[in-house]
């Protein structure tokens, strides 16, 4: 299997290394232990130190914010294209942003779970860059340029002939 991943949105694919693979692997134990890493016994819900740090006013989520850019600044280190570096930001703006209201906000972090969604994006898009793209289609130039001879050969017919269509 051919394995790829963009340098960048506009320039050629390259192959994935396994520093890469690596680095996803590592992210999304990260995520998980941030997110999901504990199950409450009782009601089955699972939290992660994330959102156990959430629970110190202000400064947890701002410490949370700081885990969640570890994150996205990893992905732009394996060339993640911007789009999604940005849908990822946007991710960690709305956990820090929610998770900064009192009480509300830690229930909020509980469920939002920012650093599994960006990773769940992140291995998303590697995993279409690293199917083999569909092969590419040959015009049929010949087809094409006998047609348009042939059409032009008869308009050609019909313009010299005084009655092209007259059978008598």
């Amino acid at each position: 299997m051919d394995l790829h991943l963009p340098m960048s949105e506009s320039t050629p694919h390259a192959p994935i290394s396994a520093e890469q693979r690596a680095t996803l692997t590592r992210l999304r134990k990260l995520a998980y232990r941030l997110d999901s890493q504990f199950r409450i016994p009782v009601v089955g819900v699972r939290v992660g130190w994330d959102s156990l740090i959430g629970l110190v006013p202000l400064a947890g989520d701002i410490v949370g914010g700081c885990l969640s850019l570890y994150l996205l600044w990893q992905a732009w280190r394996i060339k993640a294209p911007k789009r999604l570096l940005l849908r990822m930001l946007a991710n960690i703006g709305v956990e820090v942003l929610g998770g900064a209201a009192p009480l509300i906000g830690d229930v909020f972090d509980i469920y939002w779970k920012a650093n599994q969604r960006n990773m769940d994006m992140l291995a998303v898009y590697l995993e279409k860059q690293i199917m083999p793209a569909p092969p590419k289609r040959k015009t049929p130039w010949l087809w094409i340029s006998l047609s348009v001879a042939l059409l032009v050969l008869f308009i050609l017919y019909l313009l010299s002939t005084p009655e092209p269509f007259n059978f008598s």
